[in-house]
């Protein structure tokens, strides 16, 4: 069993591995293309976001361990950077659906679903989708009088 000393070392490690894949994701580069398109080049690999996406997790679970469900003293640099990295895993979209993998799995089969990132095989959802997602699919009810 962790100390709680040792569980907040643990947890700065993590916090800090983040921030420097964060600070790779803001050099990034606006191109404007001749059919006018633009695209966005982020100098990270699909190591870093698979990387990132494991610490989170990580750091979800030394979170728990420490008695927190969402850590208060997660300082971060660019929130705006922070908020495009914000990635989502299978697993992790499945707990907060309380829905099963293969449920979001038979979706990205029949092209329904939220959008989602294909990386090195690996499959990850952008916060932002996920609440664009849920928004389109609140259910309105009305009260009658």
């Amino acid at each position: 069993m962790k100390t709680r000393k040792s569980l907040l070392a643990e947890k700065l490690t993590i916090e800090q591995a983040i921030h420097a894949i964060e600070a790779k994701a803001q050099n990034k580069t606006i191109i404007k293309n001749l059919d006018g398109t633009v695209s966005l080049q982020i100098p990270i690999a699909p190591t870093d976001i698979k990387q990132m996406a494991s610490l989170r997790s990580n750091l979800a679970q030394t979170e728990l361990r420490l008695g927190k469900s969402k850590s208060s003293a997660r300082v971060i640099a660019n929130p705006s950077s922070s908020q495009s990295m914000d990635l989502l895993t299978e697993q992790m979209l499945a707990g907060r659906w309380h829905c099963s993998t293969s449920r979001l799995q038979r979706w990205r089969a029949a092209n329904t679903g939220p959008n989602y990132l294909k990386i090195g095989g690996k499959v990850l959802y952008r916060r932002e989708d996920i609440s664009a997602y849920e928004d389109a699919h609140v259910v309105k009810t009305f009260v009658k009088v």
